[in-house]
């Protein structure tokens, strides 16, 4: 069964993330824990990752759109920003 590599990943020669890793270089002794530490994962015959293994997409109730969140202080309230903060000029 051949791999494709997570992470970059050493055998005979350095594969980059991506990349299939035929299973003759890989130590079928060894393929479980560098599955287990995220280093490879198995391709089917047909070179797609299984479908519980293709990354999920995750989307929220804005459509998709990746925002960045209000800043909160520690009682999950709206922290104020200082109108100073916003305009400040960098020194020179």
């Amino acid at each position: 069964m051949a791999y494709k590599a997570i992470k970059p990943v050493r055998f005979d020669r350095q594969y980059s993330i991506g990349e299939t890793i035929p299973d003759a270089v890989v130590d079928p002794a060894r393929a479980p824990n560098l599955q287990a530490m995220g280093m490879i994962m198995p391709m089917p015959k047909e070179g797609l990752p299984k479908a519980d293994q293709r990354p999920q997409e995750i989307t929220s109730d804005d459509g998709g759109v990746n925002t960045p969140a209000d800043a909160e202080n520690a009682a999950d309230e709206a922290a104020a920003v200082p109108a100073e903060a916003k305009k400040a000029k960098a020194k020179t």
